[in-house]
């Protein structure tokens, strides 16, 4: 009976809070899943066969051979258990984003040495092609994996490598010593010992406040799991397994690769990574470790708000799916066609604002900006400075207009230019907008939500909102803008219409064009003022 007594103490200490940091933010909200719950979403990942077998690996594909959709294959290296319990709760977000995951496994008993590993890997990759990811101690195979096909010049069919919380960093840390000596305890108390290492450093502050909420309650369902969770983790890792993988994978792994990082930048031998990592991760420095791996790897790193180590056990706190598909570094050509087609959308499929909107959005945007600042419009006509915006020429059939100009603080003007050419020439003038102005609140919309939000896969517990903090558009958007973007240059739509762009600079530069004096070129401009330049040279070879 006192072994029981053990467990359990071990097992709820998992659950016990951690000193209280402001870090963890008390407005984060809970995740529905604890890493105990983990197991329960993974038993049937843990009862399925090996679909083929390489060397001492095995890899279990998740669908079923009849599957007729095209997907993506996707390869999940698992962490210390090395058996994919984190990923089973991502499995339904993985195919329902079009992927055809697969995951590897040892048994228990496994002894395989970390290269054997690795080849196993590095060959399934070899043949299947897509994604390799890699979480935890995966996240070290993975990334040594990709290093081999490197050096074999056989990465022709990787996509890229996702590596979450990798134990690259495990060089870096007490787990070398505090590793060895989980692993010499025996029995129960190797469990509780176990089940404490997971519930205290793979959780995050939103499980641990989880957990505390149930035994406020009285519901000790979850301490049940817990003990539940770490005699089965024992029992997945025996301690001589443990003391193993530490000792080859971990210590020689970890030694093995990351002296050989440089080798993944060589000029056609490189792989595209994406790193994510848990703001709050206390199992490893992956917060570090991703700042790292970016400057190493040219990778695209990704730091989760409120995240821990066991960031995929809960699908609806994280879209694993989602995550890679809108990662830029693997699916860059792809998000940039889609841009495009999105500008061209949005020239195309605009609905002028109603008179109502013009309406109530001069009476709380404009008006009082009118009457704060009493601006004044002129133009010329043949050379002529006149007042009022006759000058401007209007859009016509193939004759498209551009009208390039300095901004004030953020832009602040522009609503008020915008609703001049409503008034004097009734014509929607239409921005090509800065991505902050469509992707964030602008100074006229209204109160903020606090900082720019996570991405939209990941729940730091943070509002969303809308990005005026009113579930609205912004007004450049309701006004017409469109994200300029490099590619703005090949939508045909855009040389059909009206359109404005201001930027920073001088005014003698912008007014020097009508006092016929020679203006400095905006090459020297960077990023949208550059862009606009080559847009004025497109649209102005369609007027003519």
């Amino acid at each position: 009976m006192a072994h029981k007594w053990l467990l359990l103490l071990g097992a709820s200490m998992a659950f016990t809070a951690p000193p209280r940091r402001r870090s963890v933010a008390p407005h984060l909200r809970a995740t529905t899943t604890t890493t105990t719950e983990m197991f329960d979403s993974a038993e049937a990942i843990l009862q399925r066969e090996a679909t083929l077998k390489i060397g001492n690996v095995r890899f279990t594909r998740v669908l079923d051979a009849d599957d007729d959709v095209e997907r993506e294959p996707l390869l999940y290296v698992p962490g210390i258990e090395f058996r994919g319990i984190s990923v089973a709760a991502q499995l339904p977000n993985l195919i329902n984003n079009a992927y055809d995951p697969w995951y590897c496994w040892v048994d228990g008993d496994d002894r395989s040495s970390f290269d054997e590993v690795v080849d196993s890997v590095a060959t399934f990759v070899q043949d299947k092609g897509g994604i390799l990811a890699g979480e935890s101690m995966g996240g070290l195979i993975a990334t040594a994996a990709a290093l081999k096909l490197s050096d074999a010049k056989k990465l022709d069919k990787l996509r890229g490598v996702a590596l979450i919380n990798p134990a690259t960093s495990y060089d870096r840390t007490p787990w070398p010593l505090g590793g060895r000596l989980v692993s010499s305890a025996e029995g129960v108390a190797y469990a509780g010992a176990t089940g404490a290492a997971v519930g205290l450093l793979a959780s995050d502050g939103s499980m641990v406040s989880k957990s505390l909420q149930e035994f406020s309650s009285l519901d000790f369902s979850g301490l049940e799991r817990a003990v539940n969770g770490a005699q089965a983790l024992a029992d997945l890792v025996p301690p001589e397994t443990l003391k193993h993988r530490v000792e080859n994978w971990l210590d020689g792994g970890c030694a093995k690769t990351n002296e050989r990082l440089w080798r993944l930048r060589r000029k056609g031998r490189s792989s595209k990574f994406l790193v994510i990592c848990g703001e709050d991760d206390r199992f490893l420095p992956s917060k570090d470790e991703a700042e790292r791996l970016k400057k190493e790897l040219d990778a695209e790193a990704i730091t989760l708000r409120g995240g821990g180590h066991a960031v995929l056990v809960d699908p609806l706190r994280l879209d694993f799916g989602q995550c890679l598909r809108s990662s830029k570094a693997l699916y860059g050509d792809e998000i940039r066609a889609r841009k495009l087609k999105k500008a061209q959308r949005a020239v195309d499929d605009f609905v002028r604002p109603n008179a109502t909107q013009i309406k109530e959005t001069r009476d709380s945007v404009v008006d009082p900006l009118r009457r704060l600042v009493s601006p004044k419009f002129f133009s010329t006509e043949d050379g002529v400075v006149v007042e009022g915006l006759s000058g401007v020429p209007s859009p016509q059939q193939g004759r498209p207009v551009l009208l390039v100009g300095n901004h004030q603080l953020f832009g602040a003007d522009l609503s008020i230019l915008v609703d001049e050419f409503l008034r004097d020439r009734d014509l929607l003038i239409r921005g090509l907008a800065h991505p902050v102005a469509t992707n964030a609140p602008s100074l006229i919309d209204g109160p903020q939500q606090g900082p720019r939000p996570s991405p939209n896969w990941w729940d730091d517990g943070r509002q969303r909102r809308g990005f005026n903090g009113n579930g609205d558009e912004s007004f450049f958007q309701k006004f017409g803008a469109v994200e300029v973007c490099v590619e703005i240059n090949q939508c045909v739509g855009c040389t059909r219409q009206f359109f404005t762009k201001s930027f920073p600079g001088d005014d003698a530069d912008i007014l020097a064009r009508s006092s016929g004096e020679e203006t400095a070129s905006p090459r020297h401009r960077a990023g949208v003022a550059s862009m606009t330049w080559r847009s004025t040279r497109r649209f102005s070879t369609n007027a003519s």
